[in-house]
């Protein structure tokens, strides 16, 4: 089915890697090691280059943008091994959900038009992922020269063509593998944002289509409605703890997401103007697209965090519509008051329990990076004038 789409893509490709949560065998096993492995040397690799190479700023412009991206990844790793029982919990939630037709077929369509364009804004993300991994990978075709995708130690002389092929392929490997992860693991997030936020839209019909008498006359149709009511506060309360489950899980994924995102936009911008402004085309095609697509990440989570808290808080606008408040029926009356005061309250996803995961955290992350840029640019243009007045000096 359409709205199952990302949940089963995700499944699919960590099978792919023997990290499915519920598929375990010694082969799988030995793969998942072997990809977790390759992995972390390669991170590794990667950040002992930058650590042994530094020299500056500049140093830094071409060797720290694999960094970010590889610090998600590993705690992308870590957690689905470290957290497998929570993961396993919030897969079976998703298998308990309501079926579309249960109010009937306008509400099977609005749910199939959602569906549709989940996979759409999904599939536009994974093909950004993979765009932007494949300009990176083509860097020394791009600049003509004889370079490595980003700064790794190297324990041989690349100047032997043997050396510098190898660790081309193993860089090329590990940029596709960056790129795998983050698009399956952020898959899976936002089919679980996804899960809710349609099971919301069914409550909503619940409630909408209670068909509450309101008359005094005690009949058999209050004891119904009362018990279709208690069914949907149930399975309200049930998507109100899954967001508090899901919180729990990804509170340091996206507390190390956000820094890291954060991190790479404020820097990305900085070392791409860093020698003047308009930059080099090395630079552009290097950073552009790089750029453009942790933004579109960034927003892709925040906007997901949004919508969910939106249909969370409508819930209770859906139930005052209802005009309970004219209906002589005192249990349904008390049972929506307290419905709408849980709506009310803020159950939102959060970041590290820290920030909301909203679109105005989205637009704050934006702000902050570039008037730390602009901060960060001033310093290094007033370094680099007193360091030219200084050797102007003594020369």
């Amino acid at each position: 089915m359409e709205e199952e789409y990302v949940m089963f893509s995700g499944l699919y490709s960590l099978n792919l890697v023997g990290l499915h949560p519920f598929k375990s065998s010694f082969k799988k096993g030995v793969v998942a090691l072997i990809f977790i492995v390759f992995t972390l040397i390669c991170y590794a690799l990667n950040l002992a280059g930058v650590i042994l190479k530094y020299d500056g700023l500049k140093s830094l412009a071409d060797s720290i943008d694999a960094v970010p991206a590889g610090q998600q990844v590993m705690v992308k790793l870590l957690s689905v091994l470290f957290l497998r029982n929570e993961m396993k919990h919030l897969y079976n939630t998703v298998e308990k959900k309501w079926d579309n037709k249960i109010y009937g077929e306008e509400l099977e369509n609005t749910i199939k038009k959602l569906s549709l364009k989940f996979k759409k804004i999904y599939n536009t993300y994974r093909m950004t992922i993979w765009v932007t991994a494949i300009l990176y990978v083509s860097k020394p075709l791009i600049l003509f020269s004889r370079t490595l995708l980003t700064e790794m130690y190297i324990p041989c002389n690349l100047s032997q063509n043997y050396c510098y092929i190898s660790f081309i392929a193993i860089q090329t490997i590990y940029i596709f593998d960056l790129a795998f992860v983050v698009y399956t693991f952020d898959g899976i997030f936002y089919a679980f944002l996804f899960y809710v936020y349609c099971e919301l839209e069914k409550i909503k019909y619940g409630f909408a289509n209670l068909n509450v008498s309101i008359t005094t006359d005690l009949n058999n149709n209050e004891e119904d409605c009362y018990t279709k009511f208690c069914e949907i506060v149930k399975h309200h309360y049930s998507m109100i703890k899954f967001l508090q489950d899901v919180n729990k899980v990804y509170y340091l994924q996206l507390l190390n997401h956000f820094v890291t995102i954060t991190a790479t936009i404020v820097f990305g911008i900085f070392f791409m103007n860093m020698d003047g402004f308009p930059p080099a085309l090395g630079k552009v095609s290097r950073y552009i697209p790089y750029l453009m697509s942790y933004h579109f990440q960034l927003y892709i989570y925040c906007m997901w965090g949004q919508q969910v808290f939106d249909q969370v808080c409508s819930v209770c606008d859906v139930i005052y519509q209802s005009q309970w408040y004219v209906r002589y029926q005192p249990k349904l009356a008390k049972g929506m008051l307290l419905v709408m005061k849980v709506s009310q309250i803020q159950n939102k996803l959060t970041i590290g329990d820290m920030w909301k995961l909203n679109l105005g955290t989205f637009m704050s992350v934006i702000k902050t990076s570039m008037s730390f840029h602009a901060f960060m640019q001033t310093v290094y243009k007033s370094d680099e004038v007193l360091v030219e007045s200084y050797n102007q000096t003594i020369f």
